[in-house]
């Protein structure tokens, strides 16, 4: 992802995407939460901003740029540390202008070894 405003890099960027034969899309913040929501389901731990690279390959492939049958890699390289106060607003919800799409509400319980066993069954 390019930051927003003045980037510091924009100039390597334009090399690398010219180079490459890439393309560049932009995506809402609710594709970018709705594609952090299906990482996490993968078991993979990134930041929001990590998964804009994700967000941005489903609305390529949506549009027909990227084929169904193509191999692609994205690269997530954000701590899901960085922005853990997103996933949990996600799940509940709290997120302003976004729709928790891939909801996993937190489940609260009793601080017990019993009651987690009881909440993974």
């Amino acid at each position: 992802a390019v930051k927003i405003g003045n980037p510091i890099s924009w100039k390597k960027s334009i090399r690398g995407i010219e180079w490459s034969r890439g393309v560049v899309e932009e995506v809402s913040e609710q594709q970018i939460m709705d594609a952090k929501a299906m990482v996490d389901q993968a078991g993979i731990g990134a930041e929001p901003a990590s998964c804009c690279s994700v967000a941005g390959i489903k609305k390529l492939v949506r549009s027909g740029i990227i084929d169904k049958e193509d191999k692609v890699v994205a690269i997530l390289t954000g701590s899901l540390l960085k922005d853990p106060d997103a996933v949990v607003n996600y799940h509940l919800g709290k997120l302003k202008g976004i729709e928790s799409t891939y909801v996993n509400r937190p489940i609260q319980i009793e601080p017990s070894l019993e009651a987690i066993r009881k909440a993974l069954d």
